[in-house]
Order: C-alpha cells, then sequence, then structure tokens
C-alpha cells in the first residue's frame, strides 16, 4: 500500500506509459530510491504523432498541471533567456484563438512537427523543441477584432491551448501586433498561417534575432467565422420554430361565446 500504479495518457497519444505515484518513500531494486510526490516511469511504449519518439524510460515527472505551461510576461522572459542558454530551439506564434477549433490544434501540431524535423537537421532532439504561444488578450482583441470580442475569455483560452500536447507555454500580450511578444521570446522559428505568407508584419522583429519565418498551410477547412456564423444560423433556426410553436399553441377563441 505504499504505492500506486497508474495509467497514464495524452488525447493525442504521443506517449502509453505506466507510472509509480509514490505515496511514502521507499526503496526497489529496479528503481532506486523513490522520492514521495514524484511520478516515477516505469515502462513507456512510445507513440510519434511529430515522426520522433519520445522516451520517457528511466526519467523521473513531476506531476504538472496545464495551468503551470501558462507564463506571466516577467516569467516567460526569463524562461525564454533559460531556455536559449540551454541551446533549445524556440518556436513562436501567435493568435486570439476565439473560439478554439480543429484548424488551430491541427495547425500547432504542424509547427511543432517541423521545428522538431529542423532540430534533427542540426543535431538536436525532440525534446530540444519548445513551442511559445502567445494569445491576445481580452483587452487586445478588443482593440483589434470588436468591442464584442472576445467570445472566450482570456484565461479559459489560455487554458485550454495549454492543455494542448503541442504547446509547451502560453503567455498572454495586450498589444494589438505581436512584435513585443517576439522581442520578448526571441524565436529561431517564428509560424505563420500561409494564406499571409512570409512577408509579414512580424518578419523584421523575427529577423532582427537571427529568427526565420516558417508557414503552415491550410491544414483544415474551418474557422472561427465559419463557426460563429454556423451558430448564429443554427439559433435563428431555432428561434424560428419557437415561434411556430407558440402561435400553434395559442388558444382559439370561439366568436359566439
Amino acid at each position: 500500500g505504499q504505492a500506486y500504479m497508474e495509467f497514464s495518457t495524452e488525447y493525442s497519444f504521443p506517449n502509453w506509459f505506466n507510472l509509480l505515484l509514490v505515496k511514502y518513500p521507499i526503496v526497489a531494486k529496479p528503481f532506486g530510491t523513490l522520492q514521495t510526490g514524484n511520478m516515477h516511469v516505469i515502462h513507456s511504449a512510445k507513440y510519434a504523432p511529430y515522426g520522433q519518439a519520445y522516451d520517457y524510460g528511466g526519467k523521473t515527472v513531476s506531476a504538472k498541471n496545464s495551468s503551470d505551461k501558462i507564463k506571466t510576461r516577467t516569467e516567460i522572459t526569463e524562461l525564454c533567456t533559460q531556455l536559449r542558454q540551454e541551446g533549445k530551439i524556440i518556436l513562436t506564434t501567435n493568435g486570439s484563438f476565439d473560439i478554439i477549433h480543429a484548424g488551430h490544434v491541427m495547425f500547432l501540431e504542424d509547427a511543432k512537427r517541423q521545428g522538431i524535423e529542423h532540430a534533427e537537421k542540426i543535431g538536436k532532439k525532440a525534446e530540444d523543441v519548445i513551442l511559445v504561444l502567445g494569445v491576445n488578450s481580452d483587452t487586445s482583441v478588443k482593440a483589434y477584432k470588436s468591442p464584442d470580442r472576445p467570445i472566450i475569455p482570456e484565461e479559459f483560452r489560455a487554458g485550454m491551448l495549454a492543455g494542448l500536447s503541442s504547446v509547451d507555454y502560453v503567455t498572454l500580450f495586450d498589444e494589438t501586433a505581436p512584435m513585443e511578444f517576439i522581442t520578448t521570446v526571441q524565436p529561431n522559428l517564428h509560424f505563420n498561417a500561409a494564406a499571409y505568407g512570409k512577408d509579414c508584419i512580424e518578419r523584421p522583429t523575427v529577423e532582427q534575432y537571427n529568427g526565420e519565418i516558417k508557414l503552415v498551410g491550410n491544414l483544415c477547412d474551418y474557422s472561427t467565422t465559419k463557426m460563429i456564423s454556423k451558430i448564429i444560423e443554427l439559433h435563428e433556426k431555432d428561434q424560428g420554430k419557437e415561434k411556430e410553436g407558440s402561435s400553434a399553441g395559442k388558444e382559439v377563441k370561439d366568436p359566439l361565446v
């Protein structure tokens, strides 16, 4: 009764692995001394969504909530300075992500895949690739989209994005354009939608720090605009049905009474 055996996985199946969650400090020959509060990997069946299987074998991982991925500007500045010193490959992209849909998820996964391919070409590993996501705050979205937006508040947008396995860190920014975010992170690769091309507003800032613009194609014929239009269309249909039902259900008075 000193430990619990758990089978854990992420939704996108980057890895399945058995974890030993230690309740009390124990000593076991196969693993050595296991400290309280840590999850110890004891078996790993590896899958590779980015073409690179992750090796968790023999490593200890701390239990971590997705909220731990969300950083303030000060925190992300300090973190990225450390990551650069460690020789990590930093990727960035940005957006409002209001409302998050499959196209966003596929975009982020492809950006991570491209980042890993780039890392392998220069002799680095998949775990050396860090994707930092800049998300427009509510203030920013209201300023550059509409006073009526966003639909989803910033804390929930950031939380959902932090829950994606392809995303390593999320940070909010209040500016209407991402240049200050890029200056803070100083990425090796910055990803943009192919529709906007490489000659984008971010390019001078990215190249100022010796970074490169990379493009992600249209992987999913879907958008927040289409989603909102569909919701409005269905809502209007539902309202029409309610009005019809209300009219049909009215009492018909007998003119002779």
